[in-house]
């Protein structure tokens, strides 16, 4: 190895900044709301009595696997979270509802 190697290649270094990711905050929060939502439905619907086992150590994880499937529901049909963001953004963005 030379000292060549280590020192950087002026076209690989920059000093422009790195760009952000800017992330629309109505996008994430009619995701989050979809999940909620799927969590809710799940709750509800007996899905975590399923896994009530009666000990207070596991019950307390049930919440957690509710969630996970909520997510992983989600993440199959973003539809509901299209339909929540086209809400939040409201008429003043393109939408007439």
């Amino acid at each position: 190895m030379t000292i060549e190697s280590l020192v950087p290649h002026p076209e690989f270094s920059s000093n422009e900044p790195k760009a952000t990711l800017t992330i629309d905050p109505h996008r994430q929060a009619a995701e989050q709301l979809q999940v909620a939502f799927f969590k809710d439905m799940l709750m509800h619907g007996g899905f975590a009595d399923a896994f009530a086992t009666g000990s207070n150590t596991l019950d307390s994880f049930t919440s957690l696997v509710v969630e996970g499937v909520a997510e992983e529901i989600a993440a199959k049909d973003r539809s509901l979270a299209e339909h929540f963001y086209s809400q939040l953004r409201g008429p003043e963005n393109g939408t007439e509802d």
